[in-house]
């Protein structure tokens, strides 16, 4: 695990992968005196989903807004609809994405949300 000390009161460390949704403790201590912090309930793992796709119909000419509802979404995510990046990406909060649909063929495809390297799916339909 990589952790920085900042200053006398911050640290930065990277989260390590957690064995699913919930609510975790962490346990701060300093290697030379041993004194440590016991934080309950301090951290949330959210397991990433893509529960709706509000419009899951769009025009083959794009442009149509949707509105992805799910879980787990970092600020960094990124959208693609049949292949295709998406437009106008807006990642609202960690359950709420907005974009718009790029031009595409007609037919049955995938929108498909990754955050953080991991891929989550649901259909959508180019008319």
């Amino acid at each position: 695990m990589n952790v920085v000390r900042i200053d006398d009161t911050k640290v930065t460390a990277d989260v390590p992968a957690g064995a699913g949704a919930g609510v975790v403790a962490i346990r701060v201590e300093e290697l030379v005196t041993l004194v440590r912090a016991d934080l309950p309930n301090a951290f949330t793992y959210q397991i990433l989903a893509l529960n709706s796709v509000t419009r899951a119909i769009g025009t083959d000419a794009g442009n149509d807004t949707l509105i992805l509802v799910g879980t787990g979404f970092a600020p960094n995510a990124t959208v693609a609809i049949g292949g295709a990046a998406a437009l106008n990406v807006e990642v609202h909060s960690a359950t709420c994405i907005t974009c718009q649909t790029p031009v595409h063929a007609q037919g049955n495809v995938f929108v498909v949300v990754t955050s953080n390297g991991a891929p989550v799916q649901l259909p959508f339909d180019y008319l």
